[in-house]
């Protein structure tokens, strides 16, 4: 694989968790609470979603970092924010 194809295999895994929530997202009165709710669904799945897709799931960084999540594929560390 190449990165372009990795980003696209990552970003299926990721869309997959939201389908329940594609037939209609109605309009938040409080964003942040709408980004929280995606992030905890992502950090729940995450381990489960790379080891699916093949990739090597990284510890969840805390607060302050540069990225919310990392895989490393093929040797190379990729995060996402």
């Amino acid at each position: 694989m190449n990165h372009k194809q990795d980003c696209a295999v990552l970003q299926e895994g990721i869309e997959g968790l939201f389908a329940d929530l594609r037939s209609g997202i109605s309009a938040r009165e409080d964003s942040r609470a709408f980004g929280a709710m995606i992030e905890k669904r992502i950090t729940d799945n995450w381990n489960e979603l790379c080891k699916k897709m093949g990739f090597q799931p990284l510890p969840i960084p805390g607060r302050r970092t540069i990225f919310d999540f990392a895989c490393r594929i093929g040797g190379v560390i990729h995060g996402l924010d």
